[in-house]
């Protein structure tokens, strides 16, 4: 009789033992099988989006209230508000939960980590819970953007050249590779074609890079605004792009001069203390104030090294200067331009110069110079002698009435 007691003891364990082993086993299992944002990517235009997650039940029961949070990661901003209307996954299905998040502002494209938690319930009193990281793309473009920042001489004017620094920088979301750009000009700047290139071999989100270029400005420019552009072509996403930047670039005003003969001596090669006279004109579009005028020596002329002094020469006005010159005794008879340097401020108080080129001509000697000028000596001396004769002459005639 104990040993069949013994033996239902046993037999209900065992019983009870497998009966509790199946109620355990019966219990769902959920997991993420895939996701998706509602307009099929994210962008860095994009302020808000919806996350679709799609759960897998692999258990062998229901999973009931299925709620999924996402843990706020930057840059993906969170309340931490769960997915609206709780789901129920049975056993061998699969559900969707949406959850609503927002995109920071100013974000760079990239590929982000995104925490989601998942809560279910079975068909008892079981609670489950588990996370998953899933990785989002937020999709962007480059948006390269170029200006002036500097040039040097500071302030550029007719008859510059000019070095100017471009900043050329990244505003976009997504990094720009194999980035190069061409400084052109369809106006009267010159862009020094080896000056007038550059590039770089990458530039991040927000990252910009210093490219420098080249120009002149002739001298016949006029004081204004010049539109120029910067040609770029650069990589986005194994894509090639092109922009055209437009810059502009200035031109400041100032005075220019055109010289020409102001009435000068005649020069014969070995003169000396001659007079030349130059008349200075300001063709540009800015006064000279306090304006001086200095001869640079050159064979065959040399000068006292005088300064001469306009106080003040409009656009539109001439002056005439004067300077002694002396001319070599070996000079050759023909045209030659003396070389002039000019410092000046304009009417903003800046010390500028500029230096010009004065036509002057050394002429042949004609007969009579040759004869009666050059040798004045000889002639006085030849009137000196011919007085004294006639003087003794007139003496002797006076002697011999006497006698």
């Amino acid at each position: 009789m104990r040993i069949k007691k013994i033996g239902l003891a046993v037999f209900s364990l065992i019983l009870l033992f497998s009966l509790f082993g199946i109620t355990q086993a019966a219990r769902p299992v959920l997991s993420i099988s895939n996701f998706d944002v509602t307009d099929g990517s994210i962008n860095t235009d994009t302020s808000d989006f919806t996350l679709t997650i799609e759960l897998e039940n692999s258990g062998d029961a229901c999973a009931k209230d299925v709620i999924v949070t996402a843990v706020a990661n930057a840059p993906f901003i969170t309340d931490q508000t769960p997915s609206s209307n709780p789901i129920t996954i049975c056993n061998g299905q699969f559900g969707k939960a949406h959850l609503s998040l927002i995109l920071e502002s100013n974000t760079i494209g990239g590929t982000y980590p995104l925490t989601l938690v998942v809560n279910y319930l079975d068909n008892s009193t079981g609670a489950y819970t588990f996370s998953n990281t899933i990785n989002l793309l937020v999709e962007g473009n480059s948006d390269l953007n170029a200006h002036i920042i500097n040039s040097n001489p500071l302030d550029v004017y007719p008859g510059d050249t000019a070095t100017i620094s471009v900043l050329v920088e990244n505003d976009g979301t997504v990094q720009a590779q194999s980035i190069s750009g061409v400084l052109s000009s369809k106006d009267t700047l010159e862009i020094k074609s080896a000056q007038s290139f550059f590039s770089v071999g990458s530039l991040q989100p927000k990252q910009s890079y210093i490219a420098s270029f080249s120009l002149d400005v002739p001298k016949d420019a006029q004081a204004e605004s010049y539109p120029m552009a910067l040609s770029l072509v650069y990589s986005e996403n194994d894509e090639t792009k092109n922009k055209d930047i437009p810059l502009i670039f200035d031109v400041k005003k100032r005075a220019l001069f055109s010289v020409s003969d102001g009435g000068s001596d005649i020069l014969y090669p070995k003169d000396s203390g001659k007079i030349i006279r130059v008349n200075i004109r300001n063709i540009g579009t800015n006064a000279a104030k306090e304006l001086k005028i200095q001869v640079q020596p050159q064979f065959p002329f040399t000068t006292d090294g005088s300064i001469k002094y306009i106080p003040d020469l409009e656009p539109g006005q001439s002056d005439v200067v004067e300077f002694a010159i002396n001319i070599d005794k070996d000079a050759t008879v023909g045209n030659y331009g003396i070389s002039l340097i000019l410092d000046f401020k304009d009417s903003q108080g800046n010390s500028l110069y500029d230096t010009a080129t004065a036509p002057l001509t050394i002429q042949n000697k004609g007969v009579f110079q040759k004869v009666f000028i050059d040798y004045w000596y000889l002639w006085i001396l030849l009137e000196l002698i011919a007085v004294i004769m006639l003087l003794r002459v007139s003496r002797k005639k006076g002697e011999k009435e006497v006698k």
